[in-house]
This record gives C-alpha cells, sequence and structure tokens, in this order.
C-alpha cells in the first residue's frame, strides 16, 4: 500500500471514529438502525438503507475502538445487522457482521453465546460462514487494517470526494 493511500484509508477510519464518539455522546443512532427498502421497484431487491453508516461504524469499532467502552454499541448495531440478513431474500453475509461479531467475542462473555447463535442462523450463509473458529482466524487476519491492503480503499470509497482523491493519487503514481 503507498503511503498516499495509507494516509487516506488512516484518515477515512478517523473520521469514523469521529461519527462514534458522537453516538457514545447521545448522537441518534437512528441512521445506523435496519431499515428496509424496496430497491427498484423489484421485490427481490429489498436493501437496508442504513447498512453503509452501519459498516463505517463497525470498521470504526474494529479498528479505532481502542479505550472506550464499546460494548453495548456493538450488540445495538449486531442486532441491527441481524435483522437486516434475517430479512435479506438473497442470504449472504456481510463484512459488517464479521466486524461486528468479531469485537463481541473479544469480550468472551457466555451472556453472547444467544446473538452469536441468532447471527449464525440469520440464514443459510450465515450458518456456514459464521463459525467461532472463522471469525477466531479473521480476527487474527484483520487486526490491522493495514494488512487487508487495498480491499480496505476500495470499501472506503463509497463517496464521490473519496473516489476523487484516490484517482488523483493513481494519477500521481504514473
Amino acid at each position: 500500500m503507498t503511503k498516499d493511500a495509507e494516509k487516506f484509508v488512516e484518515s477515512k477510519l478517523l473520521e469514523y471514529r469521529s461519527e462514534l464518539e458522537c453516538i457514545l455522546n447521545g448522537g441518534d443512532i437512528s441512521q445506523y438502525n435496519y431499515c428496509e427498502f424496496i430497491h427498484n421497484g423489484s421485490i427481490y431487491e429489498v436493501h437496508d438503507k442504513n447498512y453503509e453508516n452501519r459498516f463505517k461504524i463497525a470498521l470504526a469499532l474494529w479498528y479505532m475502538s481502542d479505550g472506550i467502552d464499546v460494548e453495548f454499541l456493538t450488540v445495538t448495531l449486531l442486532n441491527e445487522e441481524i435483522k437486516y440478513l434475517e430479512n435479506s431474500l438473497c442470504g449472504g453475509t456481510s463484512r459488517t457482521l464479521f466486524l461486528l461479531l468479531m469485537k463481541l467475542y473479544e469480550y468472551k462473555k457466555p451472556s453472547f453465546r444467544k446473538l452469536f447463535k441468532r447471527a449464525r442462523n440469520a440464514n443459510m450463509d450465515c450458518f456456514f460462514e459464521c463459525d467461532i473458529d472463522v471469525l477466531k482466524k479473521s480476527s487474527k487476519r484483520l487486526s490491522n487494517w493495514r494488512m487487508d491492503d487495498w480491499d480496505y480503499i476500495f470499501e472506503l470509497l463509497n463517496d464521490e470526494i473519496s473516489q476523487k482523491i484516490f484517482k488523483n493519487m493513481e494519477k500521481s503514481k504514473e
């Protein structure tokens, strides 16, 4: 990863941390709750209006929450992500689900077993992919965003300004 790309990713994560701190200081959490909408008028394309918002906060929870108590927020957002996956007509899992489950796993509380089970049973894909052993391996691999390389850059390019910044970084390399 280039130094510019690394600075870009770090700046986005810091932006998400700022958003996380706002939530923890009594900010409105409704924009992170599951909110179903029909995409293009097709009942087969049900989406979650707030998925991207939850993903950003999940990134902040996983990578930028050292020293802050985020347990309650992690549980809250995980419940919302599970609702989304339970209602998804096509099944699937999400990066958000993995980040939140890995964060929850760090607490090692037996009381969270029901929530892990609910996540795993959200749909068929989750059942096969949300295994504790998979989470353990993923948490080691994803413990440092710099190791995940370009995947994060493309996931963080969800807005026009970020896309322009990234294109300029690419042009400057040439």
